[in-house]
């Protein structure tokens, strides 16, 4: 039996580009672009699960919408999402994966 997943991995959501100065927001704001996007061509594809494998988020301090907004983008898919934490967002206290939003996508949206 074939499985297809979808991997990805190192959105880094919530970079500051600070280098881009005023082209900062349009860079920030392809990351969303590009999210939307893997999971649209993992529905057109009809994988059986998704694999976020790390880093999504820049740092554990990203904005709140921000995490909203990729947890949206994730409830998309048609088939399951599992989402692993990375070195830049760890498992931590008050960080991105403690947000109601998660468990509220739960069981599609899957944080380990």
């Amino acid at each position: 039996m074939a499985v297809k997943i979808l991997h990805t991995a190192d959105w880094q959501i919530g970079a500051k580009h600070a280098i881009l100065g005023p082209k900062a927001e349009k860079a920030r704001e392809a990351r969303f672009v590009a999210a939307e996007r893997a999971i649209a061509a993992a529905n057109d594809a009809n994988v059986d699960a998704v694999v976020l494998a790390g880093d999504t988020f820049e740092d554990a301090n990203v904005r709140g919408e921000d995490v909203l907004r990729v947890v949206d983008i994730l409830r998309k898919s048609a088939a399951p999402v599992f989402v692993l934490s990375g070195n830049h967002d760890p498992l931590v206290p008050k960080g991105p994966f403690d947000k109601a939003a998660w468990r509220d996508a739960a069981p599609k949206v899957a944080v380990f």
